[in-house]
């Protein structure tokens, strides 16, 4: 099939993990992004992630304590430095955070989280593909690039898991879905941003829309080495909405 060629002017720029530059905060206040069959969701003084199925949810403010886990019977657990975690009281149903979880999972979402470095005061939201992971700022060491603690999300599964100084504790998933079972149409913000990779030098570019309908469509384009040139890669284009 014959190939296009187009010239495009790009910023080639690398990642290290740790390393991005910061975007603070990680949901403006009263919005939500997605992150899988997550929602992140700004209440103006509390950040809530929440498993809009299973109503899992973990609650933390801006401070440098850490995030406390809520399962599906509303029982708290607090997560320790050390790994640890122990179990706490029961919310009633009556009970004002649940409010807001209840607005994490049924407001419109403003955009998906995408990947990158977060904040909120203390906090600190890595994005890294399928994975998010949570910690303090004091718990990076900058010498080593390395985490002292941290709490990860996996995209597509509800599990918790709290790696400490000594220990995991590790909540295990009660659901996994697939990528094409997230309902939240992707056509939000945040969704459309072309992406270019180094290693592969491949430019992404999402969201074609072709003849007005409102399909979506994506294409790769090839680097041409040493030009800024790109061939576009008709046998990658297919639809992704």
């Amino acid at each position: 099939m014959k190939k296009s060629m187009i010239g495009l002017l790009f910023f080639s720029c690398s990642f290290s993990l740790f390393a991005e530059t910061l975007t603070d905060p990680v949901v403006d206040v009263t919005q939500a992004k997605i992150f899988g069959l997550w929602r992140v969701y700004n209440s103006g003084s509390t950040i809530y992630i929440v498993d809009k199925e299973k109503r899992r949810f973990l609650r933390m403010d801006a401070s440098s304590n850490r995030p406390v886990y809520y399962n599906e019977e509303r029982l708290a657990f607090s997560l320790f430095d050390n790994g640890t975690s122990k179990a706490g009281n029961i919310l009633s149903e009556t009970h004002p955070w649940l409010k807001d979880v209840e607005t994490a999972k049924n407001i419109e979402v403003s955009a998906h989280l995408l990947n990158g470095l977060f904040g909120f005061g203390e906090k600190r939201f890595q994005v890294d593909n399928e994975t998010l992971t949570i910690y303090n700022q004091s718990d990076l060491d900058d010498t080593t690039q390395t985490l002292k603690t941290q709490i990860t999300l996996k995209k597509y599964s509800n599990a918790v898991i709290n790696k400490g100084t000594q220990t995991v504790s590790n909540f295990e998933e009660s659901i996994v879905i697939a990528p094409s079972n997230i309902l939240v149409p992707p056509r939000i913000l945040g969704d459309c941003v072309t992406t270019y990779s180094n290693e592969t030098q491949k430019l992404i570019i999402p969201c074609l829309v072709i003849n007005g309908q409102t399909i979506i469509y994506e294409i790769q384009l090839k680097q041409t080495p040493d030009t800024l040139n790109f061939t576009a890669d008709l046998f990658s284009f297919k639809r992704v909405q």
